[in-house]
């Protein structure tokens, strides 16, 4: 584990903020995986690339932070990375990954903070 701290319910908001601010916008899959899944980044070119990346960065998460997780083996989801360099788990990781999973697959923002609501549904995830 690290040292950097991330601030899960910060993290969930701005998800939730940039999804509602582009609820339409498709994320385009930086390439696939051996297995034919898409894979996502977090960032390209400089800055935030994905969902997650966008609302890591607006929480605070130093580009070069996110840099260092795209480095990690492809397939590397966001509960995995927060799970195995933060010590983070639970209902809020299973929810981000929810959400990244529906877009590394071609689904809008909006509808992928949707889906992610319902399959944890009864649950808070804030």
């Amino acid at each position: 584990m690290t040292d950097i701290v991330i601030d899960l319910d910060a993290l969930v908001q701005q998800v939730r903020a940039v999804a509602r601010e582009n609820p339409e916008f498709v994320y385009q899959s930086a390439g696939y995986e051996d297995d034919g899944g898409p894979t996502c980044r977090y960032v390209r070119d400089g800055r935030p690339s994905c969902i997650i990346g966008h609302a890591a960065a607006r929480a605070g998460v130093a580009l070069a932070v996110l840099e260092d997780w795209d480095s990690r083996p492809v397939g590397c989801d966001i509960a995995t990375v927060l799970e195995d360099l933060y010590g983070l788990a639970g209902d809020a990781c299973g929810w981000l990954d929810e959400v990244q999973r529906h877009q590394d697959y071609g689904g809008q923002w909006g509808a992928a903070v949707e889906r992610a609501d319902a399959r944890l549904r009864g649950r808070v995830v804030r």
